[in-house]
C-alpha cells in the first residue's frame, strides 16, 4: 500500500500538471513551424500546412501571457529555480555510437528516493520546471533529455542506424545514464518514473522490453513506481477523427474559412455532418 506522502505526490503531479499543459505545449511547439514557400511539389496545397503558418503561431504565442504575470506558475518556476543542481553527461554506447545523454540533478542529492523525470517529443528538461518546482521541495530529481533533445547530444540519424532514435534506442541509453547516475550515489536510491509523451513511449520500452530488462536489471529492480501522462505507446494507433479532418483540410478551404471567420487567429472550426456539430481546436 502506498503511502499517503506517495499518494499525495501523484496526485499532485497530475494536478500540476493539467494546469501548466497547455502553455507548455504551446510555448514548445512555437518555434518549430516554418512555411517552406516552395511550388515545386505538385501535390495539393494542404490546408493543415496554411493552419500553421507562422505568424498565425506567433501570434498566439504573443496573445499568452508571460510566466511571471501567472502567480502559481511564477511561484512554482522560482521554486524549481532555486533547487541545488548538477548537469552531469553521461556516455551511453549503442552499437559502436557514442552519445552523451545530459541529466540535470535538482535537489540535494540525499533522498533515498529520486523521481525520474522524461520529456515529452518537441521538448526538454525545461518541461518539467512547474512540475519539478512542486516535487522538489520533498525529492530528489534527475530530468532527463533524451538523446537529439536540449543539452544531449544529437549525432546525425544516419550515424545512428534506422532505430538510432527509435524508442527501443533511446530506452537503451536513458537506463545506461540512470546506471551511472546510481553508481555516483553512496547508496542507491529508489526511483520513480514520470514521463510524458514520447517520454512515457520510452518509459514503457525500458520496462518491457525483454532485451532491456535483462541488461539493465539492476537499473530497474531500483524502479519503484511509474506516472505516465499521454504516453504514446497508450495509443499510438488510435486515429482521431478532428486530426484526420485537418489532415484532409485544402488550402482554398482554409483560404475561404479566414475569409468568412471560421478560421481565426487563435483557432479554427471543422463541421463533422456525422456528428452534426462544429468542433473547435
Amino acid at each position: 500500500m502506498k503511502s499517503p506522502t506517495t499518494l499525495f505526490t501523484v496526485q499532485g503531479l497530475h494536478s500540476i500538471w493539467n494546469r501548466a499543459l497547455f502553455t507548455l505545449a504551446a510555448l514548445a511547439t512555437v518555434p518549430l513551424f516554418a512555411s517552406s514557400g516552395s511550388t515545386a511539389d505538385a501535390q495539393p496545397e494542404k490546408g493543415s500546412t496554411r493552419l500553421l503558418i507562422p505568424s498565425a503561431v506567433r501570434r498566439l504565442s504573443e496573445s499568452l501571457p508571460p510566466e511571471r504575470d501567472i502567480p502559481e506558475l511564477a511561484a512554482l518556476a522560482e521554486a524549481y529555480a532555486s533547487l541545488p543542481s548538477t548537469l552531469r553527461y553521461h556516455p551511453t554506447l549503442r552499437q559502436g555510437t557514442l552519445v552523451h545523454v545530459a541529466v540535470e540533478e535538482r535537489g540535494l542529492g540525499a533522498g533515498d528516493r529520486v523521481i525520474v523525470m522524461i520529456h515529452g517529443v518537441l521538448s526538454d528538461h525545461q518541461a518539467w520546471r512547474y512540475v519539478a518546482g512542486e516535487l522538489g521541495k520533498e525529492f530528489d530529481l534527475w530530468l532527463v533529455e533524451l538523446p537529439g533533445c536540449g543539452r544531449s547530444d544529437k549525432p546525425r540519424p544516419a550515424l545512428l542506424g534506422p532505430d538510432g532514435y527509435g524508442p527501443t534506442a533511446m530506452a537503451d541509453r536513458v537506463l545506461q545514464a540512470l546506471q551511472k547516475c546510481l553508481d555516483s550515489r553512496p547508496k542507491p536510491p529508489r526511483l520513480v518514473l514520470a514521463a510524458h509523451s514520447l517520454g512515457g513511449m520510452v518509459a514503457l520500452r525500458m520496462m518491457g522490453d525483454p532485451e532491456l530488462r535483462q541488461r539493465h536489471a539492476a537499473v530497474l529492480q531500483q524502479i519503484e513506481g511509474m506516472v505516465l501522462l499521454a504516453p504514446c505507446d497508450v495509443a499510438v494507433h488510435q486515429e482521431i477523427p478532428t486530426f484526420r479532418d485537418i489532415v484532409n483540410l485544402r488550402g482554398s478551404t482554409v483560404a475561404i474559412g479566414r475569409t468568412l471567420g471560421i478560421v481565426t487567429r487563435t483557432g479554427y472550426a471543422i463541421r463533422n455532418p456525422k456528428l452534426k456539430c462544429t468542433s473547435r481546436s
